[in-house]
C-alpha cells in the first residue's frame, strides 16, 4: 500500500513538472522576438517598419507617408529579444537609434547626422 502512494505521488509530481514547464507562444510576456511588422509615427507621419532578425542581426525597411519615402536599413541588436537597443543604418546618413522596450514596443529617435530630427513610437 504504501509503494502505490509512492508511486501515485511520484507520477503526480511529475505530471506537475510537465504542465508547469509548458510555455505559450502567445505569451508576449516582458520580452519577445524584435523581428515583425512596427506601425507608429515618425516626426509627425505614419511610420511602418519591416524588420528581418537572424540572431542580432536587424535587417529590412521603412516607409513613412505625407509624402511617401520608403527604404532599406541594417543593424546590430543588443540582444535577441526585448529589452534591446539597436542603430538601424539607412541610406546616406540616415539612421534609427531605437529602444525595444517589450515585443510590441519601440520608441526611439530618427537621426541624420549624428542629429536627432525628430521621436519616434511604434507597436506590433
Amino acid at each position: 500500500m504504501i509503494k502505490r502512494l509512492a508511486v501515485v505521488a511520484s507520477m503526480v509530481a511529475c505530471i506537475g513538472v510537465l504542465i508547469g514547464c509548458e510555455s505559450s507562444s502567445s505569451d508576449s510576456g516582458s520580452g519577445g522576438d524584435i523581428a515583425g511588422t512596427w506601425s507608429g509615427n515618425a516626426c509627425g507621419r505614419a511610420l511602418t517598419m519591416t524588420i528581418n532578425q537572424s540572431g542580432t542581426t536587424l535587417s529590412g525597411s521603412y516607409h513613412l507617408s505625407d509624402p511617401d519615402f520608403s527604404e532599406s536599413f541594417s543593424g546590430i541588436a543588443s540582444s535577441e529579444s526585448a529589452p534591446a537597443s539597436a542603430t538601424l543604418n539607412a541610406g546616406g546618413d540616415r539612421s534609427f537609434r531605437l529602444s525595444f522596450n517589450s515585443a510590441n514596443s519601440v520608441s526611439g529617435g530618427f537621426y541624420k547626422s549624428d542629429s536627432q530630427v525628430c521621436s519616434i513610437s511604434a507597436s506590433k
